[in-house]
């Protein structure tokens, strides 16, 4: 999974998986979103450029709460300003963070692939399969949530764990 990490939104393999997982949302330009699907003409109230703007920044989550996994996109010319590689193909968006969730974080059912790190599920930040890849870089609190930061296979990623200690969140 994390050798879909900065793929082009147009990518074969992504578009493969995502087809295969029916996983049917994709990120959208302000230009490929139609406002007939999201607002009714004769509403005048609605703030439609602003609407459709935040329709546009939620489509960069492709998510699938069933699989318990998020796809994050970053758009093009974003992603170049902030990483040295450039990824091949001509789509608008790159994939630039993959998360994956344990059940009963928000509304999603629990991953049931390979983590980062060998990680599992329901650990603690005291259990040895955890300790077994080291001291963090980093330690934070974000929304209340424990969140520890790691280089993983020259990848920076995230381990966040819910108030009762246990791991919840990766990505």
């Amino acid at each position: 999974m994390l050798l879909l990490l900065d793929r082009d939104s147009c990518d074969a393999e992504l578009e493969e998986l995502f087809s295969r997982l029916s996983i049917f949302d994709r990120p959208q330009t302000l230009d490929q979103i139609n406002p007939a699907d999201y607002f009714d003409e004769c509403d005048d109230d609605a703030d439609i450029e602003y609407e459709l703007h935040q329709i546009a920044l939620s489509s960069l989550r492709v998510e699938s709460t069933r699989l318990g996994l998020c796809f994050i996109f970053k758009s093009r010319e974003d992603y170049l300003l902030t990483h040295k590689m450039v990824p091949a193909g001509d789509g608008s968006f790159i994939v630039e963070q993959i998360a994956f969730f344990d059940r009963g974080f928000l509304d999603y059912q629990r991953f049931q692939g390979i983590l980062p790190g060998g990680m599992e599920f329901g650990v603690g930040r005291n259990d040895s399969i955890y300790q077994a890849i080291g001291k963090p870089l980093a330690t934070r609190i974000i929304y209340e949530m424990v969140v520890d930061l790691f280089i993983i296979e020259n990848r920076i990623v995230n381990f966040g764990f819910s108030y009762e200690g246990q791991l919840i969140h990766v990505h």
